[in-house]
């Protein structure tokens, strides 16, 4: 019987069928009912094998899911703001910062996505990238510690190159491995995902509210050990051990992903890419209502994101003896502007359909301009958190609509390649809008600043879609 079993497996090994197994072993001279019982158990162990590892395989993105989670709420975009703004960073070089990182942001994020599409993934890359953002973290708060913005600054730039390549990366790998398939625990955080977020982002500004310092008291071998931390110290070393973790569950995931020279490969690539977009810019650059919805989006994009630098810094500034305490005012309308993120595009592709892109576009940033005019006009907790809800909804409609647009505009021949050149054009305006931003708000002021992005959502972001609206000639251009 041994074998026999020895036998079954060399075929199993070999990618044999369980009929052709059974074939061969009877003609090798072994009893029927010895072949059925030997090819059932060996069957059955492959299978037990099989579920387990699937299982653990599970298990391992559930926790990387979870520390993610939990990661991203304490290390949240507006607590990196604000201790970038505890640093010693002026409001013209956070702007200026911001600006800049939205542009490596999104470069980068077109050119990962791209690669991985045409040439796989590594999740050795995944692991890297998600170790070196959470030693981004300690970087942050040691800058904070020193009172170093150049510091500060030098470390979120690296983040943000980071967390595009940690992020692109690990969608592309979980699609491969788990088959699309988000059941048991990994769709448990896919589920209520948000929900540990809003936790550790309430729990951080709790920490950093309540906590100058943190201490811990304990005995060890009979000796008396303290440390103090402070607050915000410790909650991004907390964040930086999540991602640092976190990258190293994926180093642990299977994978038959694995190449050697990955990063010379990714640099050779680039030429290939650059080719490749610039026959599309040329493309897009011929149709003249693309010309217009691009410069629409771009100047969109960026009262979203100078409107982002600042916001947050406002209200910890603003209301700092009232209301919740400084971080968790920001906390409360973060939170708020994520559940309205979460419920708007439920609702908006629909009425888009119903209602027209156009009317949606226009209606989307007028809503958007309710949030910088709450800042400016009527600066209490209640009438931002308003201005907070409307303006994220109207963020949401325009960029559904803008998408079913462009999609509505493009030919087959670039469809494919298309959102990821469009969203690189949109980027050219920021060359002198990032530094006539921090002029203006050197100039102006903070609040006098967040008028003005109002003006230039009523005044030239609506204008602009009115033209493609009611020309027929730019209505009726498109690539087909």
């Amino acid at each position: 019987m041994g074998d026999l079993q020895k036998e079954v497996k060399l075929l199993f090994e070999s990618n044999s069928s369980i009929e052709a197994v059974e074939q061969e072993l009877l003609q090798k001279g072994y009893l029927k009912q010895d072949v059925e019982l030997a090819v059932h158990k060996f069957a059955s162990t492959l299978r037990d094998e099989k579920s387990d590892r699937k299982n653990t395989e599970s298990r391992k993105f559930f926790l990387k899911e979870l520390l993610d989670r939990i990661g991203y709420g304490l290390g949240g975009e507006q607590y990196i703001t604000i201790l970038f703004f505890l640093s010693g960073a002026t409001l013209p070089l956070i702007a200026v910062v911001n600006g800049l990182k939205a542009m490596l942001t999104t470069i980068s994020s077109t050119f990962i996505r791209e690669y991985s599409t045409e040439k796989g993934i590594d999740k050795r890359m995944i692991s890297y990238a998600g170790i070196l953002y959470g030693y981004c973290f300690i970087m942050m708060a040691t800058a904070v510690l020193l009172h170093s913005p150049i510091l500060f600054l030098s470390f979120i730039l690296v983040s943000a190159l980071c967390i595009v390549s940690y992020g692109e990366f690990y969608q592309q790998f979980m699609r491969d491995s788990l088959s699309a398939q988000k059941e048991g625990l990994v769709g448990f955080v896919y589920k209520y995902g948000l929900l540990i977020t809003v936790i550790s982002l309430t729990l951080a500004a709790v920490l950093m509210d309540r906590f100058e310092l943190i201490s811990l008291n304990f005995s060890l071998f009979g000796k008396q050990i303290s440390f103090s931390f402070l607050s915000y110290l410790a909650v991004f070393e907390a964040a930086a051990l999540f991602f640092i973790v976190s990258g190293y569950v994926v180093s642990q995931l299977s994978s038959s992903h694995t190449k050697k020279g990955i990063l010379r490969e990714i640099f050779s690539y680039v030429p290939e890419y650059i080719r490749k977009i610039r026959s599309d810019f040329a493309l897009i650059l011929k149709n003249r209502p693309l010309i217009i919805l691009t410069l629409a989006t771009s100047l969109t994009g960026f009262v979203q994101m100078l409107g982002n630098s600042l916001y947050w810094i406002f209200i910890y500034t603003h209301f700092s003896g009232i209301g919740f305490g400084p971080f968790l005012n920001v906390a409360m309308i973060s939170i708020l502007a994520l559940i309205t993120s979460l419920i708007t595009p439920l609702i908006t592709r629909e009425n888009t359909k119903a209602y027209g892109k156009y009317p949606m576009l226009i209606f989307g940033t007028f809503l958007m301009a309710i949030m910088p005019l709450a800042f400016h006009f009527n600066p209490n907790l209640v009438s931002i958190g308003m201005g907070t809800i409307l303006g994220v909804m109207g963020a949401a409609i325009v960029g559904i609509a803008n998408g079913m647009l462009c999609a509505e505009l493009v030919s087959r021949e670039i469809k494919a390649g298309f959102f990821g050149v469009y969203t690189l054009l949109t980027l050219l305006p920021y060359i002198l809008l990032i530094p006539l931003g921090a002029y203006l708000l050197n100039l102006l002021g903070i609040s006098r600043l967040f008028l003005l992005l109002a003006l230039v959502l009523l005044l030239l972001v609506v204008p602009l879609y009115f033209i493609m609206m009611l020309s027929p000639k730019l209505k009726m251009q498109s690539f087909n």
